[in-house]
């Protein structure tokens, strides 16, 4: 781990060399929540590098703990979380809050619904990631306030495991719209929100290390970045 910090830190250098020279390069390591790399993530990189086509992007999936320890350990320029917890030395950048749907099959017999309670989700096989997750931990701690106990049938962190469950039908989902506006826009999935009160809003978190130097390529993703947060709260 000592020896990949050391590269980095040159690389860092090597890119503020080259910030002086105008040449617009460099590398930015993200550490991301699967279910903002659709709808955010790909569309605001894609942008980006159209603007600056010699920037270069290493884009890992993380928990909200993994990418605050990526932040500290210098292995990650740029964290984008939900529920992030609040640490002195991580700065958010930007922030917007988002709601979660009950996803499932357009076949499953909830899916013409209007809204949904905890309470009736817990009678179907669901498929949710564990307890190190604040999603669930925000889930569940929602369930108790209301005397419901939910017991997934299927535990997975994986967004393309639980899209594929829900797709065949086995079991329902809890994740922003965003996470599969495409498969709902092709018919092939169905999101219902949760009736008011039931869960919190979600907040998604733009971050980075509060005490660590910026190169271009990393000010330039984060003011993308920014920008798109600022349009998913500008759509609720």
């Amino acid at each position: 781990m000592q020896a990949r910090r050391t590269l980095r830190d040159l690389e860092r250098v090597q890119e503020q060399i080259g910030d002086l020279k105008g040449l617009r390069t460099g590398r930015v390591s993200l550490r991301v929540a699967e279910g903002v790399v659709a709808g955010l993530l790909a569309p605001t990189l894609a942008d980006l590098g159209q603007h600056y086509p010699r920037l270069r992007f290493d884009i890992q999936i993380a928990s909200a703990g993994e990418i605050v320890e990526a932040l500290r350990s210098g292995d990650a320029d740029i964290g984008l979380a939900f529920f992030l917890p609040h640490h002195d030395d991580i700065q958010p950048f930007a922030s917007s809050s988002l709601e979660h749907h009950v996803v499932m099959a357009p076949s499953h017999p909830l899916a013409g619904r209007g809204e949904l309670r905890l309470a009736e989700i817990a009678e179907h096989p669901l498929a949710l990631p564990d307890e190190h997750y604040g999603v669930r931990q925000a889930l569940d701690e929602a369930a108790r306030d209301q005397g419901v106990t939910l017991m997934p049938t299927f535990h997975t962190a994986s967004l393309e495991t639980q899209k594929a469950l829900a797709l065949a039908g086995a079991a329902l989902l809890i994740l922003p719209p965003m996470a599969v506006a495409r498969e709902c826009r092709d018919g092939r999935l169905a999101s219902v929100p949760l009736a008011p009160g039931e869960l919190s809003r979600t907040r998604l978190d733009l971050c980075l290390h509060r005490h660590r130097q910026r190169s271009f390529a990393t000010d330039a993703c984060l003011g993308l970045l920014a920008s798109a947060l600022q349009g998913l709260g500008d759509q609720d």
